[in-house]
């Protein structure tokens, strides 16, 4: 039977196979974990800090599962706000909700670091990623023809905080109590993006706020963000940080209550990690060796210094080092032809 017919049908997904070859044969397949699952909302892009006037709206969801640390099940929420451990597992690829941050319960990541830092006590010289806390947003561009809703993610300490501290000055002004992400009487959201001068990210300062005509939006159209929520149980987490060494890891049996996601990755063997060469150019926020210094100095687990794009790419550069590292010939020998 011809398969004309099928393969027509499957054009789109044989260009994406293609592409995912293009684009990761010389870093491995293997499978990141994210605190959302992104699979499920790739129709949604990703809203980034520009560097000058930022115009946004921030979109309230319906929360719809018991998940969501902040806000109730049936309640509307501007932002899902979870603490998230980034770059662990053997190949430093996953980025994962913490459970002790978020929801008050055990997490052997905080152990691994606690252990490590009463060795220490310098947080520097801490290899175990610490728990951040990066809120999830759904934004619409004002300045956006098209006015998708986007996901955005933010440093606490660098939107949520500053931005409250505006409504405050606000009110204590005299002014009116405002909530910006009320759908009838909200407000835009300004802020300008300011090229750092110590790292390589465009930061949101100077907030301040617009008025608005009302959104008119319907739940389907809002994606309830604590429905992909990716959480995983103490057990699955030794797995993640530590996958080279399962069969020492015993089962953990003392938090039934904790959400078990199936997104888990084993990996039967661990890579040995050769030294690196400092690569030309310099494009490390946290003013280390980009792509030498991958994981190993504090910055990297501080996302708002290290966004996950600026994260990833130094990623990439260290695999590509390594593999150069591996490929170059030992003094005194020669490369066959």
């Amino acid at each position: 039977m011809s398969r004309k017919k099928d393969f027509k049908a499957k054009r789109e997904q044989l260009k994406e196979q293609a592409r995912n070859l293009r684009e990761n044969y010389d870093k491995g397949f293997q499978n990141k974990v994210y605190p959302l699952d992104f699979n499920e909302l790739k129709d949604f892009n990703f809203y980034e800090v520009k560097e000058g006037v930022n115009r946004i709206s921030i979109i309230c969801y319906k929360a719809v599962t018991d998940n969501d640390p902040i806000t109730e099940k049936g309640s509307y929420s501007h932002c899902l706000a979870v603490y998230t451990h980034k770059g662990i597992g053997v190949n430093k690829q996953h980025t994962v909700i913490c459970p002790r941050k978020t929801f008050d319960k055990h997490c052997p990541i905080c152990e691994d670091w606690e252990a490590e830092y009463s060795e220490v006590r310098d947080s520097k010289e801490v290899s175990t990623p610490k728990a951040v806390c990066r809120p999830y947003y759904l934004v619409i561009d004002e300045d956006d023809a098209d006015r998708e809703i986007k996901l955005f993610q933010a440093a606490y300490e660098h939107f949520e905080k500053r931005m409250h501290s505006k409504l405050n000055s606000i009110v204590q002004r005299g002014g009116e109590e405002l909530i910006p992400w009320d759908d009838e009487e909200g407000s835009i959201v300004v802020f300008d993006g300011e090229k750092s001068k110590n790292y390589d990210y465009v930061e949101p300062i100077n907030f301040d706020f617009e008025d608005r005509k009302s959104l008119d939006l319907s739940d389907d159209e809002v994606p309830s963000l604590d429905k992909y929520m990716v959480i995983h149980s103490p057990d699955e987490l030794k797995r993640l940080q530590h996958a080279d060494d399962d069969a020492d890891i015993p089962e953990d049996d003392n938090d039934a209550e904790t959400v078990v996601s199936d997104r888990i990755v084993r990996r039967d063997s661990k890579r040995e990690t050769p030294e690196v060469e400092e690569s030309s150019g310099n494009k490390c926020p946290g003013k280390g060796k980009f792509g030498v210094d991958f994981n190993n100095i504090d910055f990297c687990s501080k996302e708002d210094v290290c966004s996950q794009k600026s994260y990833e790419a130094c990623q990439e550069e260290n695999e590509r080092l390594k593999k150069e590292k591996e490929d170059k010939p030992e003094r005194g020998s020669r490369r066959r032809n």
